[in-house]
């Protein structure tokens, strides 16, 4: 068993990979970023987060106003590059994971924490299948 204190060591780009990861263990195919849903659902899943590892090394916040978070969609642009997601045409507002299971449970493999834990922050986001 990982203990709890490696988990506030991750990176966002870590958090994003297990939610995505954990996401596509649970059956998730697509996200919508239109509006702030997914902002919102990264906010929450970021808070759940932070209870069970005692703290991060990063904060997902959204905008009072907008609504968005800026960490967490930089980690979406990091995730393209990584070649963990895509943004799906027309306006890029549809993001599908770019890895299948046996991918996912690779990323879960190098992440702190258990497989369980990660399919729970990943069912938070909002999809939109």
């Amino acid at each position: 068993m990982v203990e709890i204190a490696e988990l506030k060591d991750i990176t966002v780009d870590d958090f994003l990979s297990g939610l995505i990861a954990g996401g596509v263990m649970i059956g998730m195919r697509t996200w919508s970023l239109a509006g702030d849903r997914i902002d919102r659902g990264a906010e929450a899943a970021f808070l759940k987060f932070k209870e069970r590892a005692g703290g991060a090394s990063f904060r997902i916040r959204c905008h009072p106003m907008h609504g968005d978070s800026l960490a967490f969609r930089d980690a979406l642009m990091a995730g393209v590059q990584r070649g963990l997601i895509t943004f799906d045409c027309p306006g890029g507002l549809t993001v599908r994971p770019a890895i299948d299971v046996d991918g996912a449970k690779s990323i879960l493999a190098g992440l702190p924490g258990d497989e369980e834990l990660w399919k729970s922050l990943g069912s938070i986001l909002s999809f939109t299948e």
